[in-house]
């Protein structure tokens, strides 16, 4: 009989205790309901960041590859110029020796998710006249942005675009300085 009365004791709990034990499932699945909410807002939003910031990448990379085969040009004393493969997404700059277009470095590639391109852009970037992908940009033997045929010209640039549907340019002034611009959906903007 003791027994029985010492289990009795023991097996009673306190409304205190029984509380403090865990979390009910209804409280569980609430607060995974929550998480998921939270999440599903903000992965498509970290995901347009992440682009945009793979595309801030090309851009600088772009431009300082423009940059460089400027420089090139004139250290050679030859033409050169950062030649586009629009279909694989790569650039590399190339420099004429004699009638041989040499691979200055390696090729390079766009950021995951970006293409060269405009989409559906129809307003040209910087001082061109009209919306073209100038491909390659050609530089003579002092730096000067020049067409294919070696007049000089203020019409080159390169479009380029996300999977987000963001859109890049960098246009190249007569001087062969690249200036970066955005687009802001009606308009380009300096970068």
């Amino acid at each position: 009989m003791r027994f029985e009365k010492t289990r009795s004791i023991v097996g009673t709990r306190s409304p205190e205790a029984d509380a403090s034990r865990g979390f009910s499932l209804i409280e569980l699945v609430v607060a995974i309901l929550i998480i998921m909410i939270v999440a599903g807002t903000a992965i498509p939003k970290a995901m347009t960041v992440v682009q945009g910031i793979r595309m801030a990448n090309d851009i600088r990379i772009i431009s300082a590859q423009i940059f460089l085969a400027r420089m090139r040009a004139a250290s050679a004393g030859a033409r050169s110029r950062l030649n586009f493969d629009m279909t694989a997404n790569t650039y590399q700059i190339e420099v004429l020796n004699g009638s041989t277009w040499t691979i200055y470095g390696g090729t390079s590639n766009l950021e995951t998710g970006d293409t060269f391109g405009y989409g559906s852009v129809t307003t040209p970037a910087g001082q061109q006249s009209s919306i073209a992908q100038t491909t390659p940009i050609y530089f003579n033997s002092r730096g000067m942005a020049i067409d294919s045929s070696g007049n000089a010209t203020a019409n080159s640039a390169i479009y380029f675009t996300n999977i987000q549907g963001q859109h890049a340019a960098i246009a190249v002034s007569i001087a062969g300085q690249p200036t970066s611009y955005t687009y802001t959906g009606s308009a380009w903007v300096q970068y």
